[in-house]
């Protein structure tokens, strides 16, 4: 089974062939009690892979596999088996509602959950946090599922400063999508997580720990008046004017400059708001982002926190023009950029 994992990681006609020469039966088979645990693990490793070309999934499903790796999700299970059980659950549930739905009815959801508790190592937390993630994307009833288990503290307390690197990502990420729910986002930050998400900004966390984090947090704080509140008491505005810059990825770009648009103009206190903003050293930053590089989504984005900042105090219009930002949004009024765009830089104008 080794070998067919090896065959099917990142070669996708591998992966359809493997499947059509009839091993998703006899893999599925492999994950009972018969076998040992690590042939179960190889098994679901092998699914899992197979499970991430998109014509595979619903033939793994109707195979039975979701029990089977399900089971494996049970304290019996090495924590090896669990986690590449768990792993292929995630895959399996990636973009396909059928298979969420399956995954949910089949009372996966209280197992995963269970296995974000500080009993699991890092490698079950992760996956099993991804998997969660997986199944809430998109998906309102799954959300409140998981939120019902009790995911939502154990997920905070993942995103403790100590813990590694990939815990953190995927506990602010899955967080990040169950914040789509208006229900979950007060049980969200009731349970901790503001600020210690805003301390996962810090400069010396990883990367794509800083960018779910920010995720997670434009998610909680846009359009509740609450959470806002607590994220600027949080003293998040500086942290997150950084992960403006040209090497955040674009989505997080256009996540920063939405969460801080919202502070500047929708939320309580937007005066101060707008002020910290600025003196974080945003304009600037939000001028880069106008460029004919960016997508159009963040140079929407950024034209519009820039029109919400360009309202009084009037010392902001003058950082404004000294930044530059002028010149940027008449460039985006010209007939080679998107009507939103235009729609946005004259609006900021």
């Amino acid at each position: 089974m080794s070998a067919l994992h090896r065959l099917a990681i990142d070669h996708a006609q591998n992966k359809v062939a493997i499947a059509a020469a009839g091993a998703i039966p006899s893999l599925v088979k492999l994950l009972g009690p018969a076998s040992s645990a690590q042939t179960q693990k190889a098994a679901a490793d092998a699914l899992g892979n197979l499970s991430t070309h998109a014509q595979n999934k619903a033939a793994i499903a109707a195979a039975g596999a979701i029990p089977g790796l399900m089971k494996l999700l049970e304290p019996n299970s090495s924590t090896g088996v669990q986690a590449t059980a768990a792993g292929a659950l995630l895959d399996l549930a990636a973009d396909h509602a059928l298979n969420q739905a399956a995954i949910n009815s089949a009372g996966a959801i209280p197992h995963l959950v269970l296995l974000l508790g500080p009993d699991s190592p890092a490698d079950v937390q992760v996956a099993a946090a991804g998997a969660l993630c997986n199944l809430a994307s998109n998906n309102g009833q799954n959300r409140a599922a998981i939120a019902a288990a009790g995911a939502i503290p154990a997920l905070v307390q993942l995103l403790g400063a100590d813990l590694p690197a990939g815990v953190q990502k995927n506990a602010a990420g899955t967080l990040c999508i169950l914040a789509n729910s208006a229900q979950n986002q007060a049980a969200i930050s009731v349970a901790g997580a503001i600020p210690a998400l805003v301390q996962l900004l810090g400069s010396d966390f990883r990367a794509d720990v800083r960018w779910a984090a920010v995720m997670a947090l434009r998610n909680l704080g846009v359009y509740h008046a609450q959470n806002e509140a607590a994220v600027t008491a949080a003293y998040a505005i500086p942290a997150v004017v950084q992960l403006l810059n040209p090497h955040s990825p674009p989505i997080v770009q256009e996540a920063t400059a939405t969460l801080l648009r919202y502070l500047a103009s929708d939320a309580q206190n937007v005066a101060q708001n707008r002020a910290t903003i600025t003196a974080a050293g945003a304009i600037p930053a939000l001028v880069q982002l106008l460029a004919p590089e960016s997508s159009a989504d963040v140079q929407k984005a950024a034209a519009s926190l820039l029109g919400s900042l360009a309202i009084n105090p009037s010392h902001n219009q003058v950082a404004t023009g000294i930044a530059g930002t002028i010149a940027a949004l008449v460039r985006l009024l010209g007939s080679e950029t998107s009507e939103d765009v235009q729609a946005a830089a004259a609006s900021a104008l």
